[in-house]
């Protein structure tokens, strides 16, 4: 599913699991298009754009492994799930 980092300006934090305590794998910038290719759905909270979300997107490319970002700070056009749960 396709979405649109919105941050306000800095980089958006790619973690390795889906809280702010993981590793941080890479960054992705305000304005980058992502293309999500699951949901974790029980991720830490998080107060983003769009209210508290639980949300985290996996994003790829999936072959570096987990790359976890915020769905709070991923324009998605849904406050919903928009993927299929990562597994």
């Amino acid at each position: 599913a396709p979405g649109t980092v919105v941050t306000g300006g800095p980089d958006l934090n790619v973690r390795d699991c889906a809280a702010t305590t993981c590793n941080i794998v890479r960054k992705v910038k305000n304005g980058q298009s992502l293309d999500i290719v699951c949901q974790v759905m029980d991720g830490e909270w998080i107060d983003g754009n769009w209210g508290w979300t639980q949300i985290w997107d996996q994003i790829q490319p999936v072959y570096l492994g987990n790359a976890l970002v915020s769905d709070g700070f991923v324009d998605t056009h849904s406050n919903g799930p928009v993927a299929p749960a990562c597994h």
